[in-house]
């Protein structure tokens, strides 16, 4: 990934966690599920955006398995970015395709684990 891309993917980082605290707020099961689909992908953005800047590329393709192989690598040796996104990504179908059981708790907390991850990024990028 080239200085632009990353920028991208930071940019969109920060407006899907726009979004997910927009609805994380909501008055019900339809507002969270919105709300924690855009903190994941808030998330990934953010963990690409990383990746990005340190490694030069991103994690491809649909396998979880390998976007937290290529976050830790460029994050070693911490382990809070990791842990951030294994969350998000554990929610990640519950969001997507189930909304009847999606809570507000478990909403707010995806939020904050994308918000962990998006600040990082903006963090990695903006440089010392």
């Amino acid at each position: 990934m080239n200085a632009a891309e990353v920028q991208i993917r930071l940019r969109a980082a920060r407006k899907f966690l726009e979004a997910a605290e927009m609805y994380a707020e909501g008055d019900g099961p339809s507002d969270w599920q919105v709300a924690g689909a855009n903190a994941v992908s808030a998330g990934i953005a953010a963990s690409d955006a990383i990746t990005g800047k340190i490694l030069g590329y991103c994690a491809q393709g649909d396998a979880h398995g390998d976007a937290l192989a290529v976050l830790e690598e460029a994050t070693t040796p911490s382990k809070e970015p990791r842990k951030h996104l294994s969350a998000l990504l554990t929610e990640k179908s519950g969001y997507q395709y189930g909304a009847a059981a999606v809570r507000q708790d478990v909403t707010r907390s995806a939020v904050r684990h994308a918000r962990h991850l998006v600040e990082a990024a903006e963090k990695l990028v903006a440089g010392p």
